[in-house]
This record gives structure tokens, C-alpha cells and sequence, in this order.
């Protein structure tokens, strides 16, 4: 999408792209995707953790879900290199403290 390609990384987002609608609508696919993804076993799914915690961050929704949810999706995706990256974008290094190297 148009959106998507915009966007690099969560910081690179132009704002006027995040309107009510486009977050409510990432928002319901957020809600849709999030389901599949069985919280306790992720380790199984970091791609499909990956994206999620990607979308919530693209689109600034993290807020409208759980903090200890997504930070066992992070987990499961401590392996990638971009997982300090979406810890702090999620803004959850206060949940995972020593997890991470963050500088």
C-alpha cells in the first residue's frame, strides 16, 4: 500500500497519513491478526509476532492493547535484529528491563 511504502520505520510516518480512519481500520486488522497468534507459544511465530508488533507501530495503535501481550511478542522476536527497535517504538523497555541492550 501506498502507506506502507511511506513508511521505512515508525519514525519515518507521515502524519497526515494516520488519520482516525487509517487507525481504525490497522486497528481491526491488528484485532483480527492478533487472535492467530497464541501468546504463550510465539516462539513459533516470530514472523507473524513480528508483523504485528509492526503494524501497532506503524500506525501508533500499541496503546489500545495489552502491555504484557505485546511484550511476549517482542520476546518472541528477541532474536531479530530489529527487536530493540520495535521494544522502544512500543515504548515498553520499562516492561523488559535488562532484556535488551538499549542505547
Amino acid at each position: 500500500s501506498a502507506f506502507l511504502s511511506k513508511a521505512d520505520n515508525a519514525t519515518d510516518v507521515d502524519e497526515t497519513l494516520l488519520t482516525p480512519q487509517t487507525k481504525s481500520q490497522a486497528k481491526c486488522i491488528a484485532d483480527e491478526w492478533k487472535p492467530k497468534l497464541d501468546v504463550e507459544s510465539t516462539n513459533g511465530m516470530p514472523l507473524e509476532a513480528e508483523g504485528l508488533l509492526r503494524l501497532l507501530t506503524t500506525f501508533r495503535i500499541a496503546s489500545d492493547f495489552n502491555e504484557d501481550d505485546l511484550c511476549k511478542y517482542v520476546l518472541a522476536v528477541s532474536d531479530h535484529r530489529q527487536a530493540t527497535e520495535l521494544c522502544h517504538s512500543l515504548d515498553l523497555a520499562h516492561k523488559i528491563p535488562g532484556w535488551f541492550s538499549f542505547s
